[in-house]
């Protein structure tokens, strides 16, 4: 399903050209879709959601009394909501690199860079994954100094074949954001920069959000464009439909990088209003999904968060 490391070298030989910076050393955990609750005598279950006001703003963290949580539409009584804002981030960006790229290469390059520099501060650490028809990521946390040289590498004239965004998303959640790395009580995201297509996946859409549901990932895409690029405006449509769906269900957020104001920065802004949910969960079957939904009772508060709760 990946390239091989030969095949990185003849590839996407940038990630073994570079000296790029020293996988951080950490102590093993769990993440936050298995951070333990307060001690308790009954099982506790949580999820990871995000608040903003109406500006796009994240939130301040309301009480449990003024959100309603419901599971396979049963309202579900909440425990606790804790901020995570003080939380380690552990993010992937994925970067495409494909023809259907060529068109906004420099502002999705400029785009990543920023990502790096504003969010890998502190305790934060982010790995970049390129990605056309194969994959290449050496699994390692970047620096935002080896992200500039690795992107120098890929200008417009160099874009050039097809997709493999599901592929992409899956190897950031098994391989990067669920590693034994990532230490307990820490955040996650996975930042996409693409613009929805794929033709050359392993996995299906569906296969893809059942995984990332399940690792309560939320998944903040940044499109090209709404209304403009190299597809008929179908498959523009299509493709926008894919990224909203991916966004979506998995508590996330979509902009794009011609929207008016600052549509990156409102993208990684919302990291700061995720938050822990932990209530009782309802009596399940096990090993089954079922529909989630959380509401607010304050009208300024806008909740993002998955659409579906993994019965474990």
């Amino acid at each position: 399903m990946y390239l091989s490391r030969t095949g990185l070298m003849a590839f996407f030989g940038a990630f073994v050209a570079i000296n790029c910076s020293a996988q951080v050393s950490l102590q093993s955990g769990d993440s936050p879709s298995q951070i333990s609750a307060s001690p308790t005598t009954e099982t506790t279950a949580q999820v990871l959601f995000t608040l903003s006001d109406d500006a796009g703003n994240p939130a301040p963290v309301p009480t449990r009394d003024s959100l309603r949580l419901s599971i396979d539409k049963r309202p579900v009584a909440i425990e606790e909501i804790r901020s995570l804002k003080t939380s380690p981030l552990f993010f992937s960006v994925l970067l495409d690199v494909s023809g259907s790229s060529k068109k906004f290469a420099e502002q999705q390059a400029a785009a990543a860079i920023r990502l790096f520099g504003d969010l890998s501060k502190g305790e934060n650490h982010g790995y970049l994954i390129l990605f056309k028809s194969e994959i290449a990521t050496n699994d390692r946390f970047l620096g935002t100094s080896a992200v500039e040289e690795i992107l120098r590498r890929f200008p417009p004239q160099s874009r050039s074949g097809g997709t493999a965004l599901y592929d992409a998303i899956i190897h950031a959640d098994k391989e990067q954001l669920s590693s034994t790395k990532i230490p307990r009580n820490s955040r996650r995201a996975i930042f996409i920069l693409s613009d929805g297509g794929d033709n050359t996946s392993h996995r299906s859409l569906e296969q893809t959000l059942k995984l990332v549901r399940n690792d309560a990932i939320p998944i903040f895409s940044i499109g090209f464009s709404h209304d403009k690029g190299s597809d008929s405006p179908r498959e523009l449509k299509r493709d926008f439909e894919i990224l909203k769906t991916l966004s979506h269900s998995t508590g996330g957020l979509v902009t794009f990088l011609d929207e008016p104001g600052d549509p990156v920065h409102r993208a990684m802004y919302l990291i700061d209003g995720q938050c822990l949910m932990l209530f009782k969960p309802p009596t399940l079957k096990p090993n089954k999904s079922y529909a989630l939904k959380i509401d607010s009772s304050i009208k300024e508060i806008n909740v993002l968060a998955p659409s579906e709760y993994f019965m474990p």
